[in-house]
């Protein structure tokens, strides 16, 4: 049971902090420069994209494994 908690802490928890990490230092640049900046966009950017990599692998995987049965 152990291991399948690793697993989902890369695959989800991980992309999931980065990208809140990157709104609220969004938030904070916006409210106190009146401006975005690029590193919160980028993190946020960052980890966006990540969860859209993991969910397509994990979706490519369960499509893979539909089609052996």
């Amino acid at each position: 049971m152990a291991t399948g908690n690793g697993k989902n802490f890369g695959k989800i928890v991980l992309p999931m902090i980065v990208l809140i990490l990157g709104l609220v230092l969004l938030v904070l640049n916006i409210v106190m420069e009146d401006e975005p900046g690029a590193v919160p966009l980028a993190v946020s950017l960052a980890g966006a994209t990540w969860i859209l990599i993991q969910r397509l692998k994990a979706r490519k995987k369960n499509l893979h494994n539909q089609n052996r049965h």
